[in-house]
């Protein structure tokens, strides 16, 4: 490509020589020709045939390393050749040294006539034993297909045992994962227990014998809830065995599922929706998909109910918990006797209308919240979020001081009623 560039620059200049010239001449034959002209006409002839010279020494040389080349592929392609006829030679001697030898069936490793006689199918058995070309022929026809045979047994082997491998290497991946997911959770809920072992102590003032009793039993369908409402449940038990007078009483503590889960199962299913993986379980006890809910706010199957209780009036709180969205929620059940209280739980922290996480996420996802989105995460406080260990108080970014232990809740909910 080089040399054919050098010679297309080499003809560009000879024609430009030739005009030069031929201009040079038709100005000295109408007598205008100067002798400063000639003399710039001779030294630009002269520079473009120096530069002529130079694109030929170039054009030479890159022929002489052509052939130099070549002559060293020629050279190689003929070592090749000699090469391969030493090698036919061999191969010649060996295939005539084969023709040599008389056809045997011994090193084939063909099934003995004895297995032959026994698994051979009918057809190939049924001949005459005096004939040795076709028994043989049936033998070697009866070892291709057995031979078959176990090559798909092995391919199918071989199939199974990857599927087996990709598997037992998922498997290992989501034990990992889940190892992961409960050292967090312990980690996390570490503190809150020392936490919740201090407001027992607390708890437990002007109480005298029954402080120092022997801490409530926790029920085994409380093991189906996830790890905040867990939580949140061991508080509940001990506010409902040290209860104030200046706070409203935890009556009932109720746990409901709308499906019957074993402890193990509820939580992997809790841990699988924290990684984000859908749940083929059409039993969710929230049926949220038809009102336009995103799969990452549909709550855990369990949630807890706490029965409460405050001279006469009785209200029902229940708390939900959204896994993949990681929000707990709370909803009011039951109206307290005043009408003037339209919303106790709007009036625990005026500044909190529990909207805020909704508008976050909507944000995050770039969508408007629907109707149906608002109805699943309509209780989203900050202090909800305090109260099962999802937040500390300076992540809920509320201006008013918010309640941060549901002992605190129920001074609250006292003092609204």
């Amino acid at each position: 490509a080089m040399a054919a560039v050098d010679a297309h620059k080499g003809a560009e200049l000879l024609d430009a020589m030739r005009e030069l010239v031929e201009k040079t001449m038709q100005k000295k034959r109408k007598g205008k020709l100067t002798v400063k002209a000639a003399n710039e006409m001779n030294q630009t002839v002269l520079m473009q045939m120096l530069e002529l010279r130079g694109i030929e020494r170039k054009l030479v040389s890159q022929q002489d390393h052509n052939d130099s080349a070549a002559n060293a592929r020629k050279d190689s392609l003929q070592l090749s050749l000699y090469q391969a006829h030493i090698e036919k030679g061999f191969v010649q001697r060996d295939i005539n040294q084969c023709q040599q030898l008389a056809f045997t069936t011994d090193n084939l490793g063909l099934a003995s006539k004895e297995e032959f006689a026994s698994e051979a199918p009918d057809h190939l058995k049924v001949v005459d034993g005096r004939d040795e070309h076709t028994v043989t022929s049936n033998r070697l026809v009866f070892e291709v297909y057995r031979r078959g045979a176990l090559a798909k047994t092995l391919v199918k082997s071989k199939k199974r045992k990857h599927d087996c491998t990709k598997l037992l290497a998922k498997s290992r991946s989501s034990r990992d994962s889940m190892r992961k997911h409960l050292k967090t959770i312990i980690d996390k809920a570490k503190p809150i227990v020392e936490k919740l072992k201090d407001r027992s102590g607390e708890g437990g003032e002007g109480k005298g014998a029954a402080a120092e009793s022997a801490p409530p039993a926790v029920a085994s369908e409380a093991y189906s809830l996830s790890a905040p409402l867990y939580i949140l449940y061991n508080e509940a038990l001990i506010q409902q065995h040290n209860a104030a007078p200046s706070m409203a009483r935890v009556v009932a503590i109720d746990i409901e599922a709308g499906t019957s889960e074993t402890p193990e199962g509820s939580i992997q299913r809790d841990l699988l929706r924290e990684q984000g993986s859908s749940s083929n379980n059409d039993n969710d006890n929230n049926n949220s998909a038809a009102a336009g809910v995103p799969d990452v706010l549909h709550a855990h199957p369990v949630s807890l109910v706490l029965g409460l209780q405050w001279q006469k009036d009785k209200i029902s709180l229940e708390f939900r918990y959204h896994p993949m969205a990681k929000i707990a929620t709370v909803r009011l059940r039951g109206k307290p006797k005043k009408k003037a209280v339209k919303n106790v739980l709007d009036n625990l922290c005026k500044s909190d209308k529990g909207d805020t996480l909704l508008k976050d996420i909507c944000q995050a996802s770039s969508q408007n919240p629907t109707s149906g989105m608002k109805e699943e995460l309509n209780g989203a406080y900050g202090w909800v979020q305090m109260l099962c260990g999802l937040a500390s108080g300076k992540d809920v970014g509320s201006t008013e001081e918010q309640p941060g232990s549901l002992r605190e809740v129920l001074q609250r909910i006292a003092e609204c009623l």
